[in-house]
């Protein structure tokens, strides 16, 4: 618990994140693994992986997710973050086909040293062709609410993966600190369809982060009840395989989300 404590001082120090909300809610698991140096007792340098399962053009593969990388601002320059990268590398390289991580462009010439590339990412987009409704047959969730808590709960472990090109599977904890410290206020559930919609709306465009069910996705039906008729625009931020709709892919560069890739 101490220990823990002190990974939660350093987080919120770093990230302006406390973890203690993740531990209590359950969603810190074995597929969530801290990797730290500890000086007198404190945490003062860290690296965490995640366990992923991903399907990539119809198979299944081990994926392994490199973050929570920080160091406290008296114990750098020693190459303490490098150490604890190498040694993570070393204990699981050979057992995950990929491992990956994003970073901003300021580590440029650090994640290479690991044998780790950055890759061009992608962005997905459609532009709204359908008849928009009056709709409120959706409801807003809170995370601070036990009730609600429960339902992303239960739809992270049912959710079916949304494509077969591109997604990742039993990352039920993954969503949770998402939903816990990233999409608070965005997380809405669609009954009927029992769908979790994670989603932003800004200037005529909606940002579509998530879509969690545990059946196959009904797009239209989807944008039917979320949008309105102030919206002209969807972004993907995931791949997308909606055979109904025709989606537009162009090239995405966000120097603070670089996407960095070790694979065999």
């Amino acid at each position: 618990d101490d220990l823990r404590k002190s990974f939660n001082e350093l987080s919120k120090e770093i990230f302006g994140i406390d973890f203690e909300l993740f531990y209590k809610s359950g969603a810190w698991n074995d597929r969530y693994v801290c990797y730290s140096y500890v000086y007198k007792g404190k945490v003062v340098s860290n690296v965490s992986i995640n366990k992923l399962d991903m399907i990539i053009n119809n198979k299944k593969v081990k994926a392994l997710q490199i973050g929570t990388v920080m160091t406290h601002s008296s114990f750098r320059g020693n190459g303490l973050a490098g150490k604890l990268t190498r040694y993570v590398l070393e204990k699981y390289e050979g057992l995950y086909q990929i491992i990956y991580l994003f970073a901003n462009k300021s580590v440029l010439n650090f994640y290479p040293k690991y044998g780790f590339k950055s890759l061009k990412q992608s962005q997905f987009t459609w532009d709204i062709d359908m008849e928009i409704s009056d709709n409120d047959n959706i409801k807003k969730l809170d995370v601070k609410n036990n009730q609600d808590l429960e339902l992303i709960k239960r739809l992270a472990i049912e959710r079916r993966a949304l494509s077969n090109i591109f997604s990742v599977e039993n990352a039920q904890h993954l969503l949770l600190f998402y939903c816990l410290y990233v999409f608070t206020e965005s997380i809405y559930y669609i009954e009927e369809l029992d769908t979790i919609v994670i989603y932003e709306k800004s200037k005529g465009v909606i940002d579509i982060y998530d879509i969690v069910s545990p059946e196959a996705v009904d797009f239209e039906r989807i944008v039917s009840i979320i949008a309105t008729r102030n919206e002209s625009k969807v972004i993907f931020h995931f791949t997308p395989t909606f055979k109904e709709i025709e989606i537009e892919k162009i090239p995405y560069d966000d120097s603070d989300d670089m996407l960095f890739v070790k694979s065999k």
